[in-house]
């Protein structure tokens, strides 16, 4: 299986990358932060591929799909991290947390 995962740079999305890499599976590991990709790649190898990535720049993401090597073009499963930010908006946290929207 072929994994993409957003935020892949530290936390949940760094977490989720290594337990599918260590569980036999590819990862298109996806995030801003390219230095801390790139450590992530050197630690689990050739399974995991590092794309720099800003998830709200739809052209950006559109540029890096276009740009996957054949093994990593046909994902199977995403995971994305900082989809819970652009959902979790001003009216959304106020309602939350005073039970008003």
């Amino acid at each position: 299986m072929i994994v993409f995962v957003t935020g892949a740079s530290a936390g949940f999305g760094a977490a989720i990358a290594r337990t599918f890499v260590k569980g036999g599976h590819r990862v298109i590991a996806t995030a801003r932060r390219k230095d801390r990709l790139l450590a992530l790649s050197q630690e689990l190898g050739d399974a995991l591929l590092p794309v720099e990535l800003d998830v709200p720049d739809e052209a950006a993401i559109k540029s890096a799909i276009a740009a996957l090597p054949d093994a990593f073009r046909k994902s199977t499963y995403s995971s994305t991290m900082p989809a819970w930010r652009s959902a979790w908006n001003r009216r959304s946290r106020r309602a939350w947390t005073t039970g008003t929207t």
